[in-house]
């Protein structure tokens, strides 16, 4: 039976352009009772979606966030590469991407200064502490309220006199930078050490991701952080317009497959 919702999912993907249960039954030499049986559960499951037009459908959104989730670290990183170089050499700090997969957030790419006679301050890779970490604050900020729970339920570890360990401060922390639309890590992890990181929002999977730069704190002091929040939206618009064209790039070429 799996073999048959693949066989119309894959029939749809190749089609590229909307098609109709009889369409899908020719195209797939599967009954026409079955290829509407089929449809239906794939609608109710969102991995179909009606087109508008009565009777057609295409990919539903649940297979394109799962194209966008379903990315490797390369495939994203290399999307989005040159647009954190281009912030290097902008601010001069170290730029990151990370990534939220697998029940946590990870720091998985970053991009440093070339001019290595002035310091510069790498991140790590790897997960981050969600009540500490401006990329995971930055993501965990627009998920659910039920996943930014289930982040924050295990003990949270002080890692100095800044860093906020009680849950409720968290959640609270999480609200205000949804509402200014960045994250900051002033201190909390390490001392001397500040970060800042914005969402990155690629439909329709929403905000999966988050960049942003991390230096000394006399660098990045709370005077520059407003005019480098406005910076980091920018990149992080044009990245997700990468991280979107490199999944329809994909999914094209599956189409280009099985056609």
């Amino acid at each position: 039976m799996l073999a048959r919702y693949c066989d119309i999912l894959e029939a749809v993907a190749a089609a590229g352009t909307p098609v109709s249960a009889g369409d899908l039954a020719r195209l797939t030499g599967l009954p026409r009772p079955t290829s509407y049986r089929l449809v239906a559960a794939l609608l109710k499951h969102g991995l179909l979606d009606n087109d508008g037009r009565a009777g057609h459908y295409r990919l539903g959104e649940r297979v394109m966030r799962l194209g966008v989730t379903g990315r490797t670290d390369a495939d994203i990183a290399g999307a989005v590469s040159l647009h954190l170089k281009k912030l290097v050499t902008r601010t001069g700090e170290t730029a990151f991407l990370s990534r939220f997969r697998d029940g946590g957030i990870d720091l998985i790419h970053a991009e440093v200064p070339s001019d290595l006679s002035r310091g510069f301050i790498h991140p790590g890779l790897g997960r981050r502490p969600v009540h500490a970490c401006s990329s995971a604050k930055a993501i965990a900020a627009y998920l659910p309220e039920s996943v930014r729970r289930e982040l924050l339920s295990g003990d949270n570890e002080r890692f100095n006199g800044a860093t906020l360990t009680e849950r409720q401060a968290v959640l609270e922390e999480l609200e205000i930078t949804r509402s200014r639309g960045y994250a900051v890590c002033a201190e909390e992890i390490d001392e001397g050490v500040v970060s800042i990181a914005v969402p990155v929002s690629v439909e329709p999977a929403g905000v999966v991701f988050s960049l942003g730069v991390v230096g000394p704190a006399r660098r990045l002091d709370r005077d520059s952080l407003e005019s480098c929040a406005l910076d980091l939206k920018d990149t992080a618009a044009q990245a997700a317009r990468a991280i979107q064209h490199v999944n329809r790039v994909s999914q094209e070429l599956v189409s280009a497959d099985t056609a």
